[in-house]
């Protein structure tokens, strides 16, 4: 017998508007369940529901990928060979 298993991870959802959110997207850090995760558009709109506020402390959620292409790009920019802090 031949068994498959196919494991799909759920896409994250903008609170504000539903779309599908894409790295990088702002995540709550006081709104911890239920989690609010917002994209970047809704983020700076100012987005508030329930006992989510503007002005709660919040995550930037980015991939290493994106991180590592900023870096290179900051690099370019500042013709440095040591890292660039900004």
């Amino acid at each position: 017998m031949n068994y498959s298993i196919s494991l799909m991870m759920a896409q994250a959802q903008c609170e504000s508007c539903s779309m599908l959110l894409e790295k990088p997207y702002i995540r709550c850090a006081q709104c911890l369940a239920p989690c609010v995760e917002l994209c970047l558009c809704c983020f700076s709109g100012g987005f508030e529901q329930n006992s989510h506020k503007s002005d709660h402390l919040y995550e930037v959620i980015v991939s290493l990928f994106l991180l590592h292409a900023l870096h290179k790009l900051v690099m370019l920019l500042y013709g440095a060979s040591d890292p660039v802090y900004i």
